[in-house]
């Protein structure tokens, strides 16, 4: 989220850009940072739909196995969201007592 110096300096960067890249190269640049995020985010959701479709297929067997649905769908999950799954200091298996 976008705090109040954030906003502020938005201005500030677009004039600096302009001092030194003309309006059309900035906004050459604008637009191919814009396409990056659009293909970051939609492999994102494309991936979440994927992990959607396995509830679907295996909703039986994942409702009576914490195990498969830890290896199935958290595991990707966390791994999507930049997690290392198999670094211990990141995530930890849950211990039986």
């Amino acid at each position: 989220m976008l705090g109040k110096a954030s906003i502020s300096s938005i201005p500030s960067f677009y004039e600096a850009a302009c001092e030194h890249y003309s309006r059309y190269e900035f906004y050459k640049f604008l637009y191919l940072v814009n396409c990056h995020f659009y293909c970051v985010f939609r492999g994102i959701i494309d991936r979440i739909a994927e992990l959607k479709g396995r509830v679907e297929v295996f909703r039986d067997k994942l409702s009576k196995n914490e195990v498969l649905t830890r290896y199935v769908l958290i595991d990707p999950f966390l791994k999507l969201l930049g997690w290392d799954t198999e670094d211990p200091r990141q995530v930890k298996p849950e211990l039986m007592t």
